[in-house]
């Protein structure tokens, strides 16, 4: 049983409410649910070769981890971390350089001594207070040897100096460390001071002074670079130093402050994971100069920054930002092509609805190109009939002899016979061609109507397609509201009413569904793709040569009989409803079938009123078309083939002739007697009466009195231009003939020339 064919309520499940994933309902357009433009397809291709170079450059961002977001922070901190001074962690080398600042370690000069300093604060259980303890220790200081520069990267720099000569650390020294600052609970520090040698075992003055009257100490240590960069080496150690001039009547008190660098590293591909790396580096200096009161010439203090360190953190990319960020790009990439697109696609789609829909017209007067192209329309044998006229003086006189004269008489006698039914099946088909060409013109829109369609609302820039265009939406856009088509639906159901009983609305109901028959389908899938462009080629060919075969005549009653009896036979055989299983056709075909139903209608014995009701809305052109069964495409096709044979016939026959004529005008180019001027007006006569002829076929309807006047002044002025150019057209006529004769044509032709050669002679 089929099911009611009116629209039904369906209720819907809890799942299917809220399926965010639905799929909308839309109006399609050519079978497309989009309309899609060349230009449109551009703006895609480089929106999609940007996002594939972005996409590149995110993949490689994360997995390659080369290019972290990276944030620099100063932080204050109360505590700072203890850190031990080893030749693995920071070198430092350090001396006392004479005036000339050249190294020099001598025991008898100058001494140096390392002290660790540890404060310790805590409180007092007696008097609440915080108190504070003091402990020195001495460090072990002793020249520098290769061992103490344990640092990759910058061995070199410190195996350049003069190293043997200065202090380090030991290298077993355990107990140089920095810790906190003078402030916090925890403070370790480092001092180090160079003095004179007094005493025992010490040089002399004069000796002394040649080195400390002006001493320099030079402290050489490691510092390291931040390379945010680089993911696995974020530290580039490099070397640095510092100089500090003394006298001999001062003290200087130094400070070197050194500060915790930080690195935290985030490489995890979803979520947070941050990885941390220290390095002490070098932060600044401080120098205070005091009166020399005793033997120390340099104080040197290393200690932490004063609650300060740095931390950097970087992140790389992570699988959600990488999508956050092409989906923000293809957004702004797609706001912009859409800002670029949209109005130019909107011109198209309303231009390919008005060429589907409407004919457009300029409103210019059709006949000046009719006259026009009637010029082109004469037949090839009165051009060769012209070419016999060979002028042989000035004063227009023609060598000719009597019977000469009678041939030619019957040529132009055989000419006007053959013009009118040549002239006519010309004018079918330009009839057709024409037709053809105002049903199906397309509005054309330039480039610059595209640049100026950005700026429509300008009136300044509106253009007359523009206007035609808006226009014609308009009016469309009218019968596309909502309210105009409930409207004709709810007529459409009046008329139902009015046409049908309550009995046939109720089987009406109930007309079976369209049917899709799976032998049907498996024949579409079995035909493969080059099968496929090869059926839309061959419908194309048709397509082409569709209007060279609207140049015969129309058929014979007799075959368009048969051709209707066929048609009627092949309906009848399936009369079955079927709505979806209508095949689109082409406009050739949709043609052909057009022809068949009037030639029905018309030839009809009983006519209704409806029938006469079509008939009067048709176009009277294409009423024309339809009587002279101009778009019957299968006895065109018989008739085209027929008439070419005779065509050819008959060129041969004029060639043939032509010669015969040439040859009478050299033999009897001397004699006396001249061609009378009447046969000349003669042939200017049946010229006018083939244009007579060509135009009557062209415009059958009634014309006024004006455009009489026009045609006429049109074909004299054609008719004198005819006679000067008929030699050079009959040299471009043998030439283009020769493409069309067959082989045994041309040799036929051959023989009988030479016949005549052989006649003559």
């Amino acid at each position: 049983m089929h099911h009611h064919n009116t629209i039904q309520n369906i209720s819907q499940s809890f799942l299917e409410k809220i399926d965010i994933f639905g799929i909308g309902i839309a109006i399609r357009f050519n079978h497309q649910p989009t309309h899609n433009t060349k230009f449109g397809g551009f703006v895609s291709l480089m929106i999609l070769a940007i996002i594939f170079f972005q996409v590149t450059n995110v993949l490689i961002g994360l997995f390659m981890q080369k290019n972290p977001q990276v944030i620099q922070s100063d932080d204050y901190v109360f505590q700072p971390e203890p850190f031990q001074i080893t030749p693995k962690s920071f070198n430092i080398a350090m001396g006392l350089q004479d005036v000339n600042f050249n190294q020099f370690m001598d025991e008898t000069v100058y001494k140096i001594k390392a002290t660790q300093q540890n404060l310790v604060r805590f409180l007092n259980q007696t008097t609440n207070k915080m108190d504070q303890k003091w402990t020195y220790k001495d460090l072990k200081m002793s020249p520098c040897t290769k061992q103490n520069f344990q640092i990759d990267g910058i061995q070199n720099y410190f195996l350049d100096l003069n190293f043997p000569i200065m202090y380090c650390f030991d290298t077993n020294e355990e107990e140089a460390i920095i810790e906190g600052e003078f402030s916090a609970n925890v403070y370790r520090g480092i001092v180090i001071e160079f003095e004179e040698c007094i005493g025992e075992g010490c040089a002399s003055k004069e000796k002394k002074s040649e080195f400390l009257n002006n001493p320099t100490l030079g402290i050489f240590f490691s510092n390291s670079i931040i390379q945010v960069q680089n993911k696995d080496k974020p530290f580039l150690p490099v070397g640095k130093n510092l100089y500090w001039l003394n006298g001999p009547d001062f003290q200087k008190y130094l400070t070197l402050n050194l500060m915790n660098t930080y690195v935290n590293t985030d490489s995890s591909y979803y979520g947070s994971s941050f990885k941390k790396e220290r390095i002490v580096n070098f932060s600044s200096s401080d120098e205070q100069v005091i009166p020399k009161t005793d033997k120390v010439m340099f104080r040197l203090t290393i200690v932490y920054e004063k609650n300060r360190e740095v931390n950097f953190y970087r992140k790389y990319i992570k699988i959600d930002e990488a999508f956050s960020q092409l989906g923000g790009m293809f957004n702004a990439l797609l706001s912009i092509g859409y800002i670029i697109c949209s109005p130019i696609s909107q011109l198209e789609l309303n231009r390919k609805l008005l060429n589907s829909i409407f004919n457009i017209t300029d409103g210019k007067n059709q006949e000046d190109k009719n006259k026009k192209n009637t010029k082109k329309r004469l037949p090839s044998q009165t051009k060769k009939v012209r070419e016999i006229l060979s002028p042989t003086s000035s004063n227009n006189t023609f060598s000719m002899n009597t019977p000469r004269k009678q041939n030619l008489h019957d040529m132009i006698s055989t000419v006007q016979k053959n013009n009118l039914p040549q002239n006519k099946s010309h004018s079918i088909k330009d009839a057709a061609r024409d037709f053809f060409k105002t049903q199906f013109s397309e509005l054309q829109v330039k480039f610059k109507d595209y640049i100026f369609y950005y700026f429509r609302y300008f009136k300044s820039f509106q253009t007359t397609k523009q206007k035609i265009i808006t226009y014609g939406t308009n009016k469309l856009y009218n019968h596309l509201d909502i309210f105009y088509i409930v409207n004709k639906l709810i007529e459409v159901e009046k008329l139902k009413y009015l046409l049908l009983n309550e009995n046939q609305i109720k089987l009406f109901q109930y007309l079976p569904r369209p049917e899709l028959k799976i032998e049907e389908i498996d024949l579409d899938e079995n035909i493969d793709l080059s099968q496929k462009n090869a059926l839309m080629e061959e419908q194309n060919q048709q397509t082409t040569n569709f209007f060279n075969q609207l140049q015969q005549s129309s058929p014979t009653s007799q075959q368009s009989t048969r051709i209707k009896q066929k048609t009627n036979k092949k309906q009848n055989q399936n009369t079955k409803f079927s709505f979806f299983g209508q095949e689109e056709k082409s406009q050739q075909e949709k043609a052909y079938e057009a022809q068949k139903a009037f030639n029905s209608i018309y030839e009809g014995q009983n006519k209704s009123n409806l029938d006469e009701k079509i008939i009067k809305m048709l176009d009277i052109k294409l009423v024309n078309l339809f009587k002279e069964n101009s778009f019957d495409l299968a006895s065109n096709r018989q008739q085209f083939q027929l008439n070419q044979f005779e065509y050819r016939q008959e060129e041969n026959d004029l060639l043939s002739l032509n010669r015969t004529l040439k040859k009478c005008q050299t033999q009897f180019s001397n004699q006396t007697d001249r061609f009378d001027l009447d046969d000349i007006i003669k042939l200017q006569k049946s010229n006018s009466n083939t244009l007579n002829n060509s135009f009557r076929i062209q415009n059958p309807s009634s014309k006024t009195q004006d455009q009489k006047e026009n045609e006429e002044s049109d074909k004299m002025d054609y008719i004198k231009e005819s006679n000067l150019d008929q030699i050079e057209d009959l040299k471009s006529i043998q030439q283009t003939d020769q493409q069309y004769f067959p082989s045994h044509i041309e040799k036929q032709h051959r023989i009988q020339a030479k016949n005549l050669d052989e006649d003559d002679t």
